[in-house]
């Protein structure tokens, strides 16, 4: 049987973004303070921020496997994810409405970083810096 991302491999890139390699702990803790809080009984996903929803865009396909800087400088949620905000040199190449990366989601009813899209609500925190590997394929 085949592995997701083998799949993934096989048909092409079906994904592409910023694959979190630094500065996990911070977003565990903000993930954590929140779902001690208000999220009981939410799960984390792998962190990252997604570019497209398939390869990546030509401006960036000479930068494929370099790490990639992110400034968070927001939190926001609704009732289908909780999510910070980033910037970098790579978010005026996504396909998002707002650059994320995806903290958390429900035990029913989420499980999809495009629900992060629909974030309204974003309270501004501290700046810190996350880095990661801008990849396409799968996580």
């Amino acid at each position: 049987m085949k592995t997701f991302d083998q799949f993934l491999n096989e048909a092409g890139s079906a994904w592409s973004g910023v694959v979190i390699t630094e500065g996990e702990g911070k977003l565990t803790k903000i993930f954590a303070r929140y779902q001690s809080q208000e999220m009981s009984g939410w799960t984390h996903q792998k962190y990252h921020m997604t570019i497209a929803m398939g390869p990546l865009p030509k401006e960036l396909k000479d930068q494929e496997g370099e790490t990639i800087e992110l400034t968070v400088n927001a939190v926001g949620w609704n009732d289908k994810a909780l999510a910070v905000r980033v910037s970098g040199p790579t978010t005026q190449s996504i396909e998002r409405k707002v650059a994320h990366i995806t903290l958390g989601y429900p035990p029913r009813g989420g499980k999809g970083g495009w629900y992060a899209d629909d974030i309204t609500n974003w309270q501004s925190i501290a700046d810190f810096k996350v880095k990661g590997k801008l990849q396409e394929g799968g996580l």
